[in-house]
Formats: C-alpha cells, sequence, structure tokens
C-alpha cells in the first residue's frame, strides 16, 4: 500500500489501539442492540430482518464516521477520524473505510487492524486505503 504520511499539525494526538478497540466494541453493542429490536420486530421475516440489521449496521458507521467522524462509540471515548488533511471525511471516504476497507483489514487474520500497532500515524490498512487517520479530540 501507498505510504501516506498525514499532514498533522504538532497537536495531533493520534488515538491509542486501546481507544480504537473500545469504541470499536461499544459501537458493536449499540449496533447489536438496535439489530435485537429489529430482530424482534420482523421475527416471522428473519432473512428480512438479516438484510435490514446490515443496512442499519453500514449506515450507523458510514453516516457517522462520514457526516461528523464519528460514530456513538468514538464520541464517547473522544476520538475521531478525519482525513489525512484534517478534515470530516464524508460519505465516499466513509464507504471505501467502512466497507470494504475493513473487509480487507480484517481479511488475513485481522492484519489490517493490527498495523496500527507499529504505524507511525496509528494507522490500519482501512485508514490508508481511504486516507484517513484517528485523533483524540
Amino acid at each position: 500500500m501507498e505510504e501516506i504520511i498525514p499532514q498533522a499539525s504538532v497537536q495531533t494526538q493520534y488515538a491509542t489501539v486501546k481507544r480504537r478497540w473500545v469504541a470499536s466494541l461499544l459501537d458493536g453493542l449499540v449496533v447489536a442492540v438496535v439489530n435485537t429490536l429489529i430482530g424482534l420486530l420482523l421475527q416471522s421475516l428473519p432473512s428480512m430482518a438479516q438484510i435490514v440489521g446490515l443496512v442499519v449496521g453500514a449506515t450507523y458507521y458510514v453516516y457517522g464516521v462520514g457526516r461528523f467522524g464519528q460514530t456513538l462509540g468514538k464520541k464517547w471515548l473522544k476520538i475521531k477520524v478525519q482525513t489525512t488533511d484534517g478534515q470530516v471525511p464524508g460519505y465516499k471516504k466513509a464507504l471505501i473505510r467502512e466497507t470494504v476497507g475493513k473487509l480487507v483489514s480484517g481479511l488475513v487474520l485481522g492484519i489490517g487492524y493490527a498495523w496500527a500497532i507499529w504505524d507511525k500515524a496509528k494507522q490500519t490498512w482501512h485508514d490508508k486505503m481511504a486516507k484517513t487517520v484517528v485523533v483524540g479530540v
């Protein structure tokens, strides 16, 4: 992958892997609760519940990151996603990051996620694909 050096100011504090992981866990819980409610409402249509659940989950992540740079989990942990030049990612970058990018990050034993451990800017593969970084707020 092409190495993208973020144009970070001196004050930029990249989010730790631990904070990112806890935020992801919280986001997963939010989506799980919503999808459980959807499942209960559509229990007579289990296939429809699964489809709606996928759409709701993808929308949650893409909308939050694309519009605000944050999902609820990231907001609670006081971190946000921004482009390497400091902007809110927008929906196109969020869609790339949250769908294709995260799929790629998880493909080979999750190495794409673990990449943030040793990366200078704490970027995962999905961050690199979308040209984003996760920073403290």
